[in-house]
């Protein structure tokens, strides 16, 4: 989430197409489910 850095959560997430909870849980664990 590189919009993070100049945007708020909810802003980036909807920039960049998933929803605000989406962006919560990448930004505290940026891993990909098949990383997990």
């Amino acid at each position: 989430m590189t919009l993070r850095k100049s945007h708020r959560r909810i802003t980036a997430s909807a920039m960049a197409g998933f929803s605000p909870s989406t962006g919560a849980r990448l930004e505290t664990d940026p891993r990909l489910p098949s990383q997990k």
